[in-house]
């Protein structure tokens, strides 16, 4: 089995389509694509990053003998009960308070039991504003994992000078973080911050569009 059956074997073990993954990596869908039918080696950096999301081996991922396709583990047989099945998870609103922003409980939804169980720990937020609309649709809901470590690329919900909160593309620019949006509109702001002025609430690691949660 090539590499591109392994990756395709954990995107579809975990329940995520392409531009899911593709967003969790910071790469676009077509990269997915194409990484899948083998016109594109993975990365080694991107393999390790998988490694730390998805708890696999770099063997399972890139060898073909070993990896996860030939081993058939598109699903984890120990769950395979589970693997259908759906958790609650919290939902919440930025919401302004006090003179700055927090986050608000409103409510709970339903995600797919093999992505909580790889982030038990995470909780959902609700887009606002159009900042990552080429990534996520207006006012969809993105799984936050707060202990994951964000990486270049990646999708953080972060703290601004202990009042704003907002949800951006999260890169390291030697001293400071560079928080950037990724819009088909403009009149939302990047940031570039002193490490001491930001506090990152977790890393977006999948999402769902409005329109297909379930309450």
């Amino acid at each position: 089995m090539a590499q591109g059956d392994n990756i395709k074997c954990l995107r579809t073990r975990e329940g995520l389509t392409q531009q899911q993954f593709a967003d969790m990596l910071g790469v676009t869908k077509e990269t997915v694509c194409r990484w899948e039918r083998g016109h594109t080696a993975v990365k080694v950096s991107t393999l390790d990053k998988l490694t730390e999301l998805f708890d696999v081996t770099f063997d399972e991922l890139a060898a073909s003998n070993s990896g996860l396709a030939s081993a058939g583990l598109s699903s984890r047989p120990e769950n395979s009960q589970n693997v259908a099945q759906n958790e609650e998870c919290e939902i919440y609103k930025i919401v302004r308070r006090n003179g700055g922003f927090s986050l608000k409980n409103s409510g709970r939804t339903f995600v797919p039991g093999p992505v909580l169980e790889r982030h038990p720990g995470g909780f959902l937020v609700q887009m606002n504003g159009s900042g990552m609309s080429r990534c996520y649709p207006q006012s969809s809901v993105l799984l936050v994992d707060p202990v994951a470590k964000p990486w270049n690329g990646c999708t953080v919900v972060a703290m601004v000078d202990a009042s704003a909160i907002v949800i951006r593309r999260y890169e390291i620019r030697g001293n400071t973080i560079a928080l950037s949006t990724y819009s088909y509109l403009t009149e939302e702001p990047d940031f570039t911050l002193d490490r001491r002025r930001l506090r990152i609430l977790g890393v977006v690691v999948w999402f769902q569009a409005t329109h297909d949660l379930t309450y």
